[in-house]
């Protein structure tokens, strides 16, 4: 409970801090926009500051220290402007403010329910950059599975998480938990607020708000044609109705709404982050000169270097409204903004190419050996997308849809055929704010179909949600602006919301029941089912449902829960940036050390650093003492199975006491052993393993034919590629990485394929 308190307390001196900042600095006066936009932008300054201290002082002293920056800061801002103190406006009633803060909490709750039977989406990965940032105390974070390399990734949204997690004590999954039910009710205010900027409406506000919250397409009438044609995909022969609406009617491949997005961590910081911004944006050009333009130029800075450290695509949507939205401050006559705009591009595009970009503290060849994240182009086959596998047997099956299918206009609904309403809507009102949102869409919502992203080509469909949102939001004000008695008819306002937001809605109350796994596990919906076909009365729904609820909450912790004492013995014994070679990579890494991984365990990997890596393998097969100093392995943890099936000289290196020390064995018969100091062992220990170059199909690259290069380090391995590059131009198109491998294996599968070979070794 003491957790709760504190994790209140973290909120509370957050959001207070944003509600001063924004309230006397800004003299924003609307009760309206100051809510959400408190709580987005005390978090987005605390994600900052935090961000900025940890270079210096570390994230553990910086989580502290940043809530007692904002505890002063916030009285002396109070105290310094008295004077400016008007004053909050409450436009609305105050039944009206009850209705949508009820709204706001029920939404919370749902989430609440959803997220605690899920956890934290990609937990393989966000959990343990999370736990190494702080359990290490290591800035910039490394990546959480490769500790030889600099994470390249928007980990805004696992500082904060980690900084919740470290104040407050609470389990790390609570506090991402936590983190999403609390931004979840603030996207939906968020949206409420935008658009009674555009509207000053109460009705038409609640409505715009919660269709833009949960927007979606025409996945449930898709669902009920394909029931009642029998048009099911493969593998779905005897589903009935309520599992072909589970499978096939919630849940997009290529547009998700915002209400389902926050279970997300980069989503649900991101969209209420990438609201405020347009919404302080369109305050700032509202303003009477440069002048007064000085504060959101900073506020700004803030929330847009936050909104990049979370959800870098956001912030790419923000810009990609806001440059064409220039055309209209020149022709409106407010060129002293246009230059406030592009002094917030600058500072923006500074800090995010130095504080912001982890690599300028590292060295020049920090970018090699791994797949460029940047690499894109037009695609070969234009209007097309590739989505997550809807219709597949699992969501991680990827399809292509075309453009003019079917399955691609009930991914978007009617926004596709209503989108003419909102330009008459801007046309005839000549509303600012609702050409810079309807940008938001023009701009960004073409770019999956004709851009290739050759990384991951389906994380592209990102770039059709907040546009989709926004032409959402803009049909509902150009209806209710066109038909006047619109707003004024329920019989017209409940089909319209059932059209366009009953597929997220549902999503959002089957995961909240059920848990968000509904969506992608097939087998588990079909496992549903049958279950609630043998339910005979509501005595007994009752009790299936909460033994469901326990299974889930059980499942999701399994591997904390199952290996706790190896959990806690890495985290009372580990020390800042060691590194475990552990059968079990989950048991390290969830602890907060850094873990050496198989290939192909997690998603992207073999995208990112090519599915011939062995690291993992090679490292473990020979334990070799140059390969564990170099990658600073202090710990090993492995089970009677694996090292009965080592190599006899690595068992006989594992037995050896000064070189390995048998520090704990678990409950579960798992070992760990400390790697002892390897300083005196290597001047006696012969080199296994070295490192080559390779492309993405394994062959060997070196400056010549018939020649394989082995280096003693991956350092002088990317060095070496570095000078490859200078003199071949051709390879920085290519993926090489760099391969540890064993040395006699090599040299004996060169001699068995009597393949003429030469093999050079650098050491």
């Amino acid at each position: 409970m003491f957790c709760i308190i504190k994790f209140i307390f973290f909120l509370l001196i957050s959001s207070a801090f944003g509600f001063i900042s924004l309230s006397r600095l800004l003299k924003i006066r609307s009760l309206i926009l100051l809510i959400p936009l408190s709580i987005s932008f005390g978090i987005a300054a605390y994600v900052f500051t935090c961000h900025l201290l940890s270079f210096l002082i570390g994230p553990q002293k910086a989580a502290w220290i940043t809530l007692i920056i904002f505890v002063l800061k916030s009285i002396y801002i109070f105290i310094t402007n008295k004077k400016d103190s008007t004053t909050v406006k409450k436009e609305i009633t105050t039944g009206q403010f009850i209705t949508v803060c009820i709204i706001a909490i029920f939404i919370c709750f749902l989430t609440l329910m959803a997220v605690s039977k899920f956890g934290t989406f990609d937990r393989e990965s966000h959990i343990p950059i999370a736990m190494t940032m702080f359990h290490n105390n290591v800035y910039p974070p490394r990546d959480c599975f490769r500790p030889d390399y600099v994470l390249l990734y928007h980990y805004g949204g696992d500082l904060l998480a980690g900084a919740v997690q470290y104040i407050t004590n609470l389990d790390i999954s609570t506090s991402y938990e936590l983190i999403a039910t609390i931004l979840s009710g603030t996207t939906f205010l968020s949206f409420f607020a935008l658009c009674w900027l555009l509207t000053s409406s109460f009705k038409l506000s609640l409505l715009g708000g919660f269709c833009a919250y949960f927007g979606g397409g025409l996945l449930w009438l898709d669902s009920i044609i394909r029931y009642l044609t029998k048009a099911l995909p493969d593998g779905a022969i005897g589903w009935s109705f309520l599992q072909t609406f589970i499978n096939l009617g919630i849940h997009g491949g290529i547009n998700n709404a915002p209400s389902v997005l926050t279970f997300i961590s980069t989503f649900n910081l991101g969209n209420p982050l990438l609201i405020c911004s347009l919404i302080l944006f369109w305050k700032m050009t509202n303003g009477k000169n440069f002048k007064s333009s000085i504060y959101y130029i900073f506020f700004l800075t803030v929330t847009l270097f936050t909104l990049f450290l979370t959800a870098d695509w956001l912030y790419v949507i923000f810009w990609a409204a806001v440059i064409p939205f220039i055309f209209f401050l020149w022709k409106d006559n407010k060129k002293q903004f246009i230059i406030s705009t592009f002094v917030i591009l600058f500072i923006s595009i500074l800090l995010n190419r130095s504080i912001g970009n982890a690599l300028f503290l590292q060295n020049t060849i920090q970018h090699l050996g791994r797949t460029n994240i940047f690499d894109i182009g037009i695609k070969e086959q234009l209007f097309s997308v590739v989505s997550w596998g809807r219709l597949s047997s699992h969501v991680m099956n990827y399809q292509t849809i075309s453009c003019f299918s079917w399955d691609f206009i009930c991914e978007l609904g009617l926004s596709l055929f209503f989108f003419p309403i909102a330009l008459i809507y801007l046309i005839k009102t000549k509303n600012r704010l609702a050409y810079l949102l309807f940008f938001l869409s023009l701009t960004t919502m073409p770019i999956p179909i004709l851009i290739d992203f050759k990384l991951n080509p389906v994380e592209l469909v990102r770039l059709f949600a907040f546009g989709n949102t926004m032409l959402i939001l803009l049909i509902t004000c150009g209806t209710a602006f066109l038909y006047k008695s619109f707003i004024k008819n329920n019989l017209l306002i409940i089909p319209y919301v059932i059209v366009f937001c009953l597929s997220p809605v549902s999503q959002l109350f089957f995961g909240a029941v059920f848990s968000p796994h509904v969506y992608s596990n097939k087998i588990l919906v079909q496992t549903l089912c049958n279950d609630l076909k043998r339910i005979k009365s509501l005595g007994e729904l009752i009790s299936y449902l909460k033994g469901y609820s326990e299974y889930i909450h059980l499942a999701k912790n399994n591997i904390i829960n199952a290996y706790k004492s190896e959990s806690e013995f890495f985290k009372s014994q580990s020390k800042p940036k060691d590194v475990a070679l552990s059968i079990i990579h989950e048991i390290p890494s969830y602890s907060g050390v850094y873990s050496l991984i198989p290939a192909q365990r997690l998603i992207y990997w073999d995208q990112l650093y090519s599915s011939h890596n062995t690291l993992y393998e090679t490292t473990f097969s020979t334990l070799d003492p140059f390969l564990l100093k170099e990658l600073n392995i202090k710990w090993l943890l492995i089970n009677t199975e694996l090292k009965s099936k080592l190599p006899k000289e690595t068992q006989d290196r594992l037995n050896n006491p000064g070189v390995f020390n048998l520090s704990f064995i678990s409950p579960n018969k798992l070992e760990i052993y400390h790697v002892n100091d390897l300083g005196n062992i290597l001047k006696d220990s012969p080199r296994k393993t070295a490192w080559m170059l390779i492309n993405r199909d394994g062959y060997p690259v070196s400056s010549a034919e018939n020649k394989i290069v082995l280096f003693p380090s991956l350092k002088d391995t990317l060095t070496e590629l570095k000078s490859l590059q200078n003199t071949n131009p051709i390879l920085k198109k290519q993926l090489i990485t760099a391969q540890a491998i064993i040395i006699q294996s090599l040299e004996k599968q060169i001699v068995d394929s009597k393949v003429n070979v030469k093999v050079e070794k650098r050491f």
